[in-house]
């Protein structure tokens, strides 16, 4: 029997739509392999304004050729409105972690980001069923505000963001970074454990 991945990206659209075809591409090879796959990704495309529920339905299952899409209704926003964006992430995941009952359970989760200020749905979901969960990052995250000025690294936001990066990198089963500085990222933060620090640069891997 094949075994199960869900791949859980709040920005993978729809192929015709995508621009973003990290997430498509992984769950076209991993299909092309004899895994059963599941992309969840949100019903709002980012950056368009559109939302492809108009009914209010929970989410929307479509099959893009040999991809199995599930879109998660959550709430539209806009690029002015970041804490809208905020509940916006926290709400797919936590709907993701909700409606899990519905499919098929995976053998294997890999999810794209994730809540970064509150609890993770899909991290307690994963754990609390025994399903390994790999975690990816695309970029640089959250430094990116340091790096660019707009926020001190020493701002009680700030630490509270690395502090929950940490924690789930800490806690995934893997750790797939899209960037080849990402050991020396986790050095110099003093993350992994040759520096006293819960994270086994083992269980890291950079793939682009």
């Amino acid at each position: 029997m094949a075994k199960t991945i869900w791949i859980v990206y709040k920005y993978a659209m729809p192929p015709h739509l995508e621009s973003r075809l990290r997430a498509i591409k992984f769950a076209q090879y991993f299909t092309e392999a004899g895994y059963d796959v599941i992309l969840f990704g949100s019903s709002v495309m980012h950056n368009m304004d559109m939302n492809l529920i108009e009914d209010g339905s929970k989410y929307i299952r479509k099959q893009y050729g040999p991809i199995d899409f599930v879109h998660i209704n959550t709430w539209m926003y806009s690029k002015t409105s970041k804490i809208k964006r905020v509940i916006s992430d926290f709400l797919f995941f936590y709907r993701v972690a909700k409606y899990a009952r519905d499919f098929k359970k995976p053998d294997y989760i890999i999810a794209t980001g994730g809540p970064m200020i509150l609890p993770n749905p899909i991290l307690r979901f994963a754990k609390t069923n025994n399903i390994p969960y790999i975690k990816e990052s695309l970029d640089v995250w959250p430094d990116d505000f340091v790096d660019f000025g707009l926020i001190s690294a020493r701002n009680p936001i700030m630490k509270l963001l690395f502090a929950r990066t940490k924690s789930n990198s800490a806690k995934a089963d893997a750790l797939v970074y899209s960037w080849s500085g990402c050991y020396e990222y986790l050095r110099k933060k003093k993350w992994d454990k040759d520096n006293g620090g819960p994270i086994d640069l083992n269980k890291v891997f950079y793939i682009n």
